[in-house]
């Protein structure tokens, strides 16, 4: 799991990275990843760490990156720095929201009855 905090100093130091690298290279140069590190923390942020959420999450966010589906495409449209962290930022997001919703369905949905009746008793009362 990524710690927040860590965003209050990747985030901004990509931005300027990314947008002195921009001036050098060009618009979101394949050389630039220090965006892809900001968007992978954003996806695994509410996550707990394992293995597979590790890998699930990279896999998605590479999907997510490369695909760009709205909202993720339209932010190409901002300039300089930012504009090169929004889309991993925004992809980040949205697997983070993916991998969350996935993480409470398998709790309440796979495990064993047994379980599901004494989880559900803590919810109903």
């Amino acid at each position: 799991m990524a710690h927040p905090y860590s965003l209050i100093i990747t985030v901004p130091l990509a931005t300027l990275l990314s947008g002195e690298m921009e001036k050098r290279y060009g618009k979101d140069a394949h050389c630039i990843v220090i965006d892809e590190f900001v968007g992978m923390q954003v996806s695994l942020l509410a996550i707990t760490p394992g293995l597979a959420t590790g890998v699930i999450g990279f896999v998605l966010f590479r999907i997510f990156d490369i695909l760009k589906p709205f909202p993720v495409g339209a932010s190409q449209r901002i300039r300089g720095g930012f504009g090169v962290v929004a889309d991993d930022i925004l992809a980040g997001d949205v697997i983070g929201k993916r991998m969350v919703n996935f993480t409470i369905r398998k709790i309440f949905f796979d495990y064993p009855c047994e379980l599901k009746t004494h989880l559900r008793g803590y919810f109903n009362a």
